[in-house]
C-alpha cells in the first residue's frame, strides 16, 4: 500500500485516493493527517517520501476547483478513483437550482428555500429527481457535488436505489408539521450536546471525580465552566503571520508559530515579544552548551540547580541529579515553545482586561479572578512593554538613512534596546518563579497555565472546526512531559538570571544560585515549582501503576489476552501467525517483487550456508555451491523495471542534465515496504519457537534488514524469552533470529548461550525469497562496485547518477 493507492490526475489536477474514494486536499498538513490514518497508516520514511512526491505534482487550489467543476445541470464522465454516490438533485420548475445533496432528509430540508414542502413531492410533479454524484472532497466544508453519467461497472455508495425516484405516500399537512418539529427538536437537541461538550464539566460529572490524579492537582475545579476552544487558543502562539520578523522569529520550526488553533491577535506586540523570548532563551542556552565558548555551567553549579531535595549532604556523591543542560534541536523547540505560551498565557489572561475567558453568568469565576499577580509581576510586564516600545523607537533610527558614523550609532542604540528587552523578559520569568502561593497554587500563573496544559484535543469525536473545539484530559505520562519542559526551561532562565547578576563576580554564582534554588526551586517549598515539582512525584508513581492504553491484560487462567480492545484465545495464536505470513506474503510478491511469479522458488533445504565463514562479504549468496539455485536472480528487479512500463513510470525520471536516472524518492518507498515487510515477518519467526512474549518481557523491537552477510530480525532489550524454550529470560542486549537460513545456529550473548530453533519450511522460503532478490537496506549492488566502509552485495543493481544510492538519501 504506497504510491499505487494514489493516482495524479492531469486533467484536473488532483491526487485521487483510490482506497478512500477522495482527492487530497492540497495542503501539506491535510496530507500528513490523511496518510496516517486508516487505510494507510503511513509513518517515518514511507509518509515522508509520499509527501515529497506529492509536492512534485502541479496541482489546482480548492477554490480553483469549485469553478473548475462540471455543471451540475450537464452530467460529466466520471472520474477515475473517486467513489459515485447515489444522490438527489433539486428540479423546481419555479428557479433554475442546482442543489445537490446524497441524503433524503437534507432535500427535505432544501424545499422551504423554494416555498415547497417535501409532502409535495409526487411521481407525478417531482421537486427532485436520483441521480448519480461525485465531489472532489470529502472533508467537511469541501464537499461540493457535481453529477456524473452513469456507468454500470463502477461501484454506487449511499443514497437511495437508482431509479425508485424516492417515490412516498403523501402526508397530509399536519403530518408534515408534525415532522419537521420533530426533526427541527432532533438537530437542536445534538447542538445542544455539543454545546455541553465544549465545556470542562463540574468534578462530579466528568470522569476526573474518578482519575486520582485529576483530583489530586485540582485541575477540573480550576478549570470548571470554561470553553476547550478559549482553553487552547489562551496560550496558543500567534500565527507566524501576525510577526514583523524583528527580533529573529522562531527558528522555523513547523510546530512552532503557526500551530493548530494559534490564535490571530490584533495586538501584535505579543508576537514581537514572543520573538525576543525566544532570541533571550538561545542566548541562556550557550551559557549551558558543551560547544559554546561563553559556558558557564560547571558540574557543581549543575548539581546546585538540581538540588530539589534541598539536601546538601549528597551533593558530592557521584549519583547525586545534576542539571541535563544537553538537548536535541527537537527538544530545544519544543521546551522553548511551552515556555513561550506560558507568556502568552499570561498576556492574554492575566495582562488584558478582558481576561480572554468568557464568563457563563455573573458568578462564573474565571483565571482571571484567581491568579494574583505580585507587584514584581506587574512591574515587569509592563517594563517589557516599555522596552519594546524603546526598541522600535530605535529601530526607525537605524532604517533612516545617514552617515556612517550616525549609522553606527543608530545600531549601537538598537543592540543595546534590544538586550534591555531581553533583560526585562528574563525579569519577567524569574518574578513568576519567585513567587509564594502557599496552599492556594492557582494564585501562580504558572500553575494556571499547568492546568490548560491538562487538556488536549480528543481523537475519536469527529472533526471539529476552530470555534468548536472538543478536548479531554492527558494522560499523566504525557502530562509529565510537559512540567519536565517547564521545570527544564525554568532552571535554565534561573541560570541565565544568576549569570547576569553576577557577570563582574562570576565567583558569586554558586551561592546567589544556592539560595534562590533553596528558596523557590525546591520540593518543600510553597511556590509554583515547589508544585511542579510535587505534581512530578506524584504523576511518576500514577503513570507507573495505571495501565496504559496499549497495555496487553491476560485473562486470570492464562489463556486470553486482551489488546487494544481485540481478546485472543491461546487456540487463535495460530490464526495470528497465518494473518501475519498472509501479509508477508502480499508485500513480498505484490510490493518488493512487482508481483513476478517467474523466479524460482527458494527451497531452504537446498541452500548451502556455512555460517562459520568469515571471510568478509561472505553469505550463502557468495557460495559456490547455490551457483545454480541462484543464477538469474542478481537482476531479477532490475529487468522487472526495464521490462515494464509502469515501473518505469515510477521508478525512472529525468535528469536535470538532460538524461535519466532512478527516483531516490520511489527507492526509498521501497525500502519503507522492506521495513514493513521485516515487521509482519517478526510474529511467524517468534510466536511459534516458543511460549507466548508477554510484557514486560517484550518491551520493543526494532527490525531491521542489515548486515551483508545474514538478513536479521533483532529484538532490543535487556529481559526477552529464550527462544525455542521455557527457561527463564536471558539477561542479554539483543537476539538475533537468523531469516536468511532455517539452520540452528548459537551465538554468546551476555555470558549466556541459546539456540534459535529451526523455522518451519514456509517460513524459510519467504525468508529465502526474501533474502535472494532484495538487496540489503542501505545498500545496492553494482556487480562488485565498491562502496565505502562496506562490500555490494550481487543481488540488485540500483544507481542513481552513476553512484551508489544509500539509505535516507534523496
Amino acid at each position: 500500500m504506497g504510491l499505487d493507492s494514489f493516482h495524479y490526475n492531469a486533467d484536473h489536477q488532483v491526487i485521487v485516493c483510490r482506497l478512500c474514494g477522495t482527492c487530497l486536499v492540497p495542503k501539506q498538513t491535510s496530507w500528513r493527517s490523511h496518510l496516517r490514518a486508516e487505510p494507510h497508516r503511513m509513518k517515518g520514511d514511507e509518509l515522508r517520501l509520499t509527501v515529497e512526491r506529492f509536492l512534485s505534482y502541479e496541482l489546482r487550489p480548492v477554490e480553483a476547483l469549485r469553478q473548475w467543476r462540471a455543471d451540475r445541470k450537464r452530467p460529466c464522465r466520471p472520474i477515475e478513483g473517486l467513489t459515485i454516490y447515489e444522490g438527489y438533485i433539486c428540479t423546481c420548475t419555479e428557479v433554475q437550482c442546482d442543489y445537490c445533496t446524497r441524503r433524503a432528509r437534507k432535500m427535505y430540508d432544501h424545499m422551504p428555500v423554494h416555498g415547497r414542502k417535501a409532502s409535495e413531492h409526487t411521481n407525478a410533479m417531482p421537486l427532485w429527481r436520483a441521480c448519480k454524484l461525485q465531489t472532489y472532497f470529502t472533508a467537511k466544508g469541501l464537499i461540493d457535488y457535481f453529477l456524473v453519467e452513469e456507468d454500470p461497472s463502477l461501484p454506487l455508495t449511499g443514497g437511495a436505489l437508482a431509479g425508485s425516484g424516492l417515490a412516498m405516500a403523501s402526508t397530509s399537512q399536519e403530518e408534515g408539521k408534525l415532522f419537521e418539529d420533530l426533526k427541527a427538536d432532533i438537530i437542536q437537541a445534538s447542538r445542544d450536546l455539543d454545546k455541553e461538550a465544549e465545556i470542562v464539566q463540574d468534578v462530579e460529572a466528568s470522569r476526573a471525580d474518578r482519575v486520582p490524579w485529576l483530583v489530586h492537582t485540582g485541575f477540573p475545579t480550576h478549570l470548571q465552566g470554561l470553553r476547550d476552544t478559549e482553553i487552547m487558543s489562551s496560550y496558543a502562539l500567534p500565527r507566524s503571520g501576525d510577526d514583523d520578523g524583528d527580533g529573529g522569529g522562531d527558528g522555523g520550526d513547523d510546530d512552532d508559530g503557526e500551530e493548530e488553533g494559534g490564535a490571530v491577535d490584533t495586538d501584535v506586540d505579543l508576537g514581537r515579544i514572543l520573538a525576543a523570548v525566544e532570541s533571550t532563551l538561545r542566548d541562556a542556552y550557550k551559557l549551558c552548551s558543551d560547544k559554546s565558548p561563553d559556558r558557564k555551567m560547571t558540574q557543581q553549579r549543575a548539581k546546585r540547580l538540581s538540588n530539589f531535595r534541598s539536601d546538601d549532604s549528597h551533593m558530592s556523591s557521584a549519583k547525586a541529579s545534576k542539571f541535563r543542560s544537553f538537548k536535541n534541536e527537537s527538544s530545544l523547540t519544543s521546551y522553548f515553545r511551552i515556555t513561550k505560551q506560558l507568556l502568552a498565557y499570561y498576556y492574554r489572561v492575566v495582562y488584558r482586561e478582558d481576561g480572554h475567558f468568557t464568563r457563563g453568568d455573573e458568578s462564573h469565576v474565571v483565571p482571571q479572578d484567581i491568579i494574583e499577580t505580585t507587584p514584581l509581576q506587574r512591574q515587569a510586564i509592563e517594563d517589557v512593554i516599555g522596552a519594546l516600545r524603546r526598541r522600535d523607537k530605535a529601530a526607525k533610527g537605524r532604517g533612516t538613512p545617514s552617515c556612517d558614523k550616525k549609522d553606527g550609532i543608530a545600531t549601537r542604540d538598537y543592540d543595546e534596546r534590544d538586550a534591555e528587552l531581553k533583560h526585562t523578559i528574563r525579569k519577567f520569568y524569574i518574578s513568576l518563579i519567585c513567587q509564594t502561593v502557599g496552599s492556594r497554587p492557582f494564585r501562580s500563573a504558572i500553575l494556571s497555565f499547568c492546568a490548560m496544559l491538562s487538556r488536549t484535543k480528543a481523537l475519536t469525536r469527529r472533526v471539529d472546526n476552530e470555534q468548536h473545539k472538543r478536548c479531554t484530559w492527558r494522560e499523566p505520562g504525557n502530562f509529565n512531559s510537559n512540567l519536565s519542559a517547564l521545570t527544564w526551561t525554568a532552571q535554565l532562565i534561573l541560570f541565565d538570571f544568576v549569570c547576569f547578576q553576577k557577570q563582574d563576580d562570576e565567583d558569586g554564582i554558586p551561592d546567589l544560585l544556592d539560595q534562590m534554588c533553596k528558596k523557590y526551586f525546591q520540593q518543600m517549598a510553597e511556590t509554583p515549582f515547589g508544585h511542579v515539582l510535587q505534581w512530578r512525584l506524584y504523576l511518576f508513581a500514577a503513570s507507573r501503576t495505571s495501565l496504559t492504553k496499549h497495555q496487553a491484560r491476560w485473562s486470570l487462567d492464562g489463556e486470553t489476552v486482551d489488546y487494544m480492545g481485540t481478546k485472543l484465545h491461546m487456540e487463535q495464536v495460530t490464526q495470528l501467525v497465518e494473518s501475519e505470513f498472509r501479509q508477508a506474503h502480499s508485500l513480498l510478491y505484490d510490493k518488493l517483487l512487482f508481483g513476478m511469479r517467474d523466479v524460482a522458488p527458494i527451497e531452504a533445504w537446498r541452500l548451502h550456508d556455512d555460517l562459520d565463514v568469515d571471510d568478509y562479504g561472505a553469505s550463502w549468496l557468495t557460495d559456490e555451491r547455490n551457483r545454480e539455485i541462484l543464477a538469474g536472480t542478481h537482476d531479477a528487479l532490475l529487468r522487472q523495471i526495464e521490462e515494464r512500463a509502469d515501473l518505469r513510470q515510477v521508478f525512472v525520471r529525468l535528469d536535470p542534465n538532460g538524461g535519466v536516472r532512478l527516483c531516490p524518492k520511489a527507492i526509498a518507498i521501497y525500502e519503507a515496504h522492506v521495513q514493513e515487510f521485516l515487521k509482519r515477518m517478526l510474529a511467524p519467526i517468534s510466536v511459534p519457537s516458543g511460549p507466548p512474549l508477554r510484557s514486560p518481557e517484550l518491551l520493543s523491537i526494532t527490525y531491521i534488514n542489515t548486515g551483508a552477510r545474514r538478513r536479521s530480525v533483532f529484538l532490543w532489550e535487556k529481559m526477552v524469552p529464550t527462544p525455542g524454550c521455557w527457561k527463564p529470560p536471558l539477561d542479554i542486549s539483543r537476539v538475533r533470529a537468523t531469516l536468511a537460513s532455517g539452520l540452528s545456529t548459537s551465538e554468546q550473548a551476555g555470558g549466556s548461550t541459546f539456540a534459535i530453533p529451526m523455522v518451519k519450511a514456509w517460513r524459510r522460503g519467504l525468508a529465502g525469497r526474501y533474502g535472494l532478490v532484495l538487496p540489503p537496506e542501505g545498500m545496492c549492488a553494482g556487480r562488485g562496485a565498491p562502496v565505502p566502509g562496506g562490500m555490494v552485495a550481487p543481488s540488485c543493481c540500483f544507481y542513481h547518477k552513476g553512484e551508489v544510492q544509500r539509505q535516507g538519501a534523496g
